[in-house]
């Protein structure tokens, strides 16, 4: 039960810094300070890691998706996890590594819709 409070307290956590990433993101656009390259550069990292984790798994009755970070150890030199604990260190570091994109990105793109959602009402109220 522990586990499961855990993860939905990192669930709850992550979705928050997303919307405080997308505030911020908001106000840069704002106050004319919003620079596309680091927008460009985030989503391309992010599209990468996403599409080379993306895992299917077939069984007998049907396909399913998913993400499998194990391409990152077989990027590795070969002997250079020796051990279990590290290879299962290695994952984990990938994995907060591909959440802390995923709240970058998505604080990116909620902080771009905010601006233009803003904006059509300005515009829309204006008239």
């Amino acid at each position: 039960m522990s586990l499961l409070i855990s993860i939905a307290f990192s669930v709850l956590a992550s979705i928050g810094l997303a919307f405080a990433k997308a505030f911020s993101i908001y106000g840069l656009i704002r106050d004319k300070r919003y620079s596309w390259v680091s927008f460009i550069v985030i989503s391309v990292v992010w599209l990468g890691a996403t599409v080379l984790s993306a895992n299917r798994t077939c069984g007998q009755w049907g396909c399913s998706w998913g993400l499998h970070f194990g391409w990152i150890l077989a990027l590795l030199p070969q002997g250079f996890v020796t051990n279990v604990a590290l290879g299962e260190k290695l994952f984990v570091i990938a994995l907060l590594t591909y959440l802390g994109l995923c709240i970058y990105f998505f604080g990116h793109v909620i902080g771009r819709l905010s601006y233009v959602v803003v904006s059509i009402g300005k515009a829309v109220t204006n008239r």
